[in-house]
């Protein structure tokens, strides 16, 4: 198959859990931009002090719907915080998925938002494709691991420091609350972090199975006599070889995502 002509540009934003959306973009294959990590905590609460981070990019590309490599030229690093006026922020070039960034001059903290932004040669930003995680700086050096897997919590730190919550105050103990109520079987696309926030911060927590976004779906209408349809989210899949006429592709997670169709040859 062979990449068609770019037709329309956009992205598709899935709000409920119904909507439909006629789109027809070019098609590259799908995989997760992901970070490794090395890194250690740090009790060291000196707000003088500041730390290095260092994004590292993975050795190996883990397949996911999430993120488009081939239409990703760079990703861009920011940290957050109580006590960070304005985010920090680094760039990475980005080959195959793989970049890493380092930002510096970070406050020394518990529960810095490290969030990790992807865009296209055009530098624009790929709909809601992030990557994100909390993790504390210490004086001097520090790595972080943002992927799939800590994308949820970072999510729910940044609703709380978005409500003005002081997350320097947010204690392991209380973390590990918060981690409780995510469901670790369903993609992160797929948890309601801002209610965690929202009842963390009232005290009103949930058990995690009230935290499960659902899913919706999309139309398609195709003009072509065969093609194949993807929705750059984490969790729908491919339509393959779909003929002429109307496509309705299930399980697509809320958010704004790109849409790509390959016409066969």
């Amino acid at each position: 198959m062979k990449k068609v002509d770019l037709i329309h540009s956009g992205l598709l934003k899935l709000r409920f859990s119904f909507f439909l959306l006629c789109a027809f973009i070019s098609f590259a294959s799908c995989s997760n931009l992901t970070v490794e990590d090395f890194s250690s905590n740090s009790s060291n609460q000196n707000l003088s002090a500041t730390g290095t981070l260092t994004v590292l990019g993975s050795e190996s590309v883990i397949s996911s719907r999430a993120l488009n490599v081939s239409d990703i030229s760079f990703a861009k690093v920011e940290v957050s915080g109580t006590g960070i006026a304005v985010p920090l922020v680094a760039e990475s070039t980005v080959v195959l998925g793989k970049g890493n960034a380092t930002v510096s001059n970070i406050p020394v903290g518990k529960n810095r938002v490290v969030t990790v932004y992807a865009y296209d040669s055009e530098n624009k930003k790929l709909g809601t494709v992030l990557l994100r995680a909390v993790t504390d700086i210490k004086s001097g050096e520090n790595s972080v691991v943002v992927n799939n897997n800590s994308t949820a919590l970072g999510n729910v730190f940044n609703e709380l420091l978005s409500n003005g919550y002081d997350l320097s105050k947010i204690t392991d103990e209380k973390k590990s609350v918060i981690d409780s109520r995510i469901e670790t079987s369903k993609s992160w696309s797929l948890i309601d972090t801002a209610s965690i926030a929202n009842d963390f911060s009232g005290n009103t927590l949930k058990d995690k199975i009230y935290y499960i976004l659902e899913n919706g779906n999309v139309s398609i209408i195709n003009n072509y006599a065969t093609c194949s349809v993807q929705i750059g989210d984490p969790v729908s899949s491919v339509a393959e070889n779909i003929s002429s006429g109307t496509t309705v592709i299930e399980n697509v997670a809320p958010g704004t995502w790109p849409v790509y169709v390959t016409k066969a040859d």
